[in-house]
């Protein structure tokens, strides 16, 4: 592989991860903010709709949170056969078999792995959407 490829592969990890990270501290924060809202103002509650957007918006920031800690278990999985993979490509006693097996555990991670990012920024984003309309909601008259 050139060089090139392995710079920008890297810097595609690297990015990944760190979005994956930062939508993972916000939806955690979205969470301690609404349940500070309720606890705070029981008009979150108040009407018909806005309690039903609240609870939804809570749930999906809570699924964007697991969508991350899946992730984060699928890349370390896709690491680890990415390594062996290497070090038995790279081994004098080089098994074909085995290898392909590594690469395709590799790959199969790869593609969870971006499926759950792809997961977890939908959840989040329609969390917040939802726990904004729930504000809105709750504190028009």
């Amino acid at each position: 592989m050139n060089d090139a490829f392995r710079y920008w592969q890297g810097k595609k990890i690297e990015h990944a991860g760190s979005v994956s990270n930062l939508t993972l501290t916000l939806a955690i924060g979205a969470i301690a903010f609404g349940l500070t809202m309720l606890e705070k103002k029981a008009s979150v509650f108040a009407g018909c709709w806005s309690p039903i957007i609240f609870i939804a918006s809570l749930f999906l920031l809570l699924l964007s949170a697991a969508f991350a800690f899946m992730g984060m278990a699928s890349r370390l999985e896709d690491f680890a056969a990415s390594a062996q993979a290497a070090r038995l490509r790279d081994g004098e006693d080089r098994d074909e078999a085995r290898l392909a097996e590594e690469r395709a555990v590799a790959r199969y991670a790869g593609k969870r792995t971006k499926a759950y990012l792809t997961c977890q920024l939908i959840s989040f984003i329609l969390g917040v959407a939802f726990l904004a309309s729930a504000v809105v909601v709750a504190n028009v008259p």
